[in-house]
């Protein structure tokens, strides 16, 4: 993926994040790590926003969680 790419995805997620309402978000076009750093970046700006909420990604792998296991975000995410 370009970069260019990346942040029009990063800025179409984010927008559909202000508007959440128990959705799941759908990586499971991506990649390994085009995945962990989208699910950073978003659960970063949800924490900015002050949401509560759990956020819910759907990823082609369950492998992603051993990469963000290490990240304080993990209790605002939820991988399904």
């Amino acid at each position: 993926m370009n970069s260019e790419f990346k942040t029009k995805n990063i800025k179409k997620l984010t927008q559909k994040l202000e508007i959440f309402d128990k959705e799941i978000i759908d990586l499971s076009d991506m990649n390994l790590f085009e995945a962990a750093n989208t699910i950073i970046s978003l659960s970063t700006y949800s924490l900015t926003k002050n949401q509560k909420q759990k956020i819910k990604f759907k990823v082609s792998t369950p492998q992603i969680q051993n990469i963000i296991k290490e990240i304080p975000l993990n209790k605002t995410i939820e991988i399904v």
